[in-house]
């Protein structure tokens, strides 16, 4: 609108100026030239009236857009005072006002969110407070509120004692299953020796134990009688010879007295040569005899004799030196041995534990043997035996127990970690799985386990020794 009437002004003022200047008479004789040059004038003042009826047109135009736009601004007008007052905001804020107005509106939303939250996190601690405070009151007893020191001491205290009496109970309830389990092994040992009793009984044709013993003492006879047959049956041998019983008998009954004495005097004949014959020998042993004694005076021989004396003392040395070396010897192997028994590391002393609990004192322990890259096992009778030597199941209850061993020397030395078990007991019988769960529940009780298995037996087991609350099925 502004740039519409500025032409309009400068028309208005071009019209005043020319006003303002006084029109001087042109003289008759210049009539013609001042027409002349007034004609440009006019055609200049009419152009510039045309020029000033379509600014007057162009402003009508205008004012009649602007009252329009009026109009309609007042609309948007009542709309910006009527969102005004739904916001609760002043009713002359301008739109920047308007929006810094709403951003500190949010601000205090979000503090009042924020406000809201904590309120609910504080009560919600309160609670949690109130049940722990709660929970040790009711496990305490009334005297936590006032000396809560002592009475968690004493807490504690009755805590120990009941552990104390389950790990009672469990000893207890082991040793009675020990227990009954030698009962049943010893009645199955009477019933098979009853059984056995009455087998014999049977084979012997007795009709009790009395006549058993009777039957008994009279085969011990029989035997004594038949050991004596046997010596006179030697003799009667080594009497005649290289000829047999049947050939002594044929002998006896198929001669006569002649014929026997026949035999007497050749036998006796046989003596006599024999006796001339022995006479010869003594003869030929005393030739002999002065023969070495002749060689004996002579040179050679007091050589050979300096060679054998020679000969007996390096004999002598190598005696002593080996009777050193075999002393030697002796005593390395005791100190070994004593080294083994007494010396062995402490992961060896905790796994032959471990081992003669999980084995039922069937073995006393395991042994890794002084500059050998193996280990023993030792069974209750004293007898050592290699691993391979061993069933699948006693050989896998060693390297566990050995493994246990090992996982408390870490924990010894600061590093507790749990530990992770994947169908460990798979080749164990209903026994050997019983002794391992009740290590288990030992080595538990020092560390976490996280066991796992696809065997049901293994999961029952698991139950029985520990609860079903810590089974978890994936």
């Amino acid at each position: 609108l502004a740039a519409a009437l500025a032409p309009l002004a400068r028309l208005g003022s071009a019209e005043a100026a020319a006003a303002a200047e006084p029109a001087a008479p042109p003289a008759p004789e210049r009539a013609e030239p001042w027409l002349d040059a007034l004609e440009p004038q006019l055609l200049a003042a009419q152009a510039q009236h045309a020029g000033r009826a379509a600014a007057l047109r162009r402003l009508q135009a205008l004012a009649a857009q602007r009252r329009v736009h009026a109009a309609a601004g007042e609309a948007l007008q009542q709309r910006w005072r009527g969102w005004l007052r739904e916001l609760a905001l002043p009713a002359a804020a301008s739109p920047d006002a308007a929006l810094e107005l709403l951003q500190v509106a949010e601000q205090a939303l979000g503090q009042l969110e924020r406000r809201r939250r904590q309120r609910a996190k504080r009560e919600a601690l309160e609670r949690t407070a109130a049940a722990y405070e709660a929970a040790v009151a009711q496990r305490l007893g009334s005297a936590a509120a006032h000396r809560p020191g002592p009475a968690l001491k004493a807490w504690q205290a009755a805590r120990d004692a009941q552990l104390a009496r389950e790990r009672q109970r469990e000893l207890d309830a082991g040793r009675r299953a020990e227990l009954e389990r030698q009962a049943a092994l010893a009645a199955q040992q009477l019933r098979q020796a009853e059984a056995r009793a009455a087998e014999l009984l049977r084979e012997a044709g007795a009709d009790g134990e009395e006549t058993l013993r009777r039957l008994h003492r009279q085969a011990l006879r029989r035997k004594e009688l038949l050991a004596e047959l046997r010596q006179e049956e030697l003799a009667v041998e080594a009497w005649v010879g290289e000829l047999s019983a049947e050939q002594l008998d044929e002998a006896l009954q198929g001669g006569s007295e002649a014929s026997f004495q026949q035999r007497l005097d050749d036998l006796e004949r046989s003596e006599a040569e024999l006796l001339e014959r022995m006479e010869a020998c003594r003869e030929q042993r005393s030739r002999v005899r002065l023969e070495i004694e002749r060689i004996e005076e002579g040179g050679d021989h007091a050589e050979k004799l300096q060679r054998v004396q020679e000969r007996k003392a390096e004999l002598m040395t190598l005696v002593k030196r080996w009777a050193v070396l075999s002393l030697s010897g002796t005593l390395l192997a005791r100190t070994k041995r004593l080294y083994e028994q007494d010396k062995q590391p402490s992961v060896m002393r905790r796994a032959s534990d471990y081992f003669e609990e999980m084995t039922a004192g069937r073995f006393k322990r395991i042994v890794a043997p002084l500059g050998e890259q193996r280990v023993l096992a030792e069974r209750s009778t004293g007898e050592w035996v290699e691993p391979a030597q061993l069933s699948r199941g006693t050989a896998e209850q060693m390297y566990l127990c050995i493994r246990f061993a090992l996982v408390d020397e870490v924990a010894a030395s600061g590093i507790r970690m749990p530990l992770m078990i994947d169908d460990l007991f798979v080749n164990f019988d209903d026994e050997r799985l019983a002794h391992g769960m009740s290590l288990l529940a030992a080595i538990a009780k020092r560390h976490q386990l996280l066991l796992f298995t696809c065997h049901h037996h293994v999961r029952d087991a698991f139950i029985r020794q520990f609860s079903g609350d810590a089974v978890i099925r994936i």
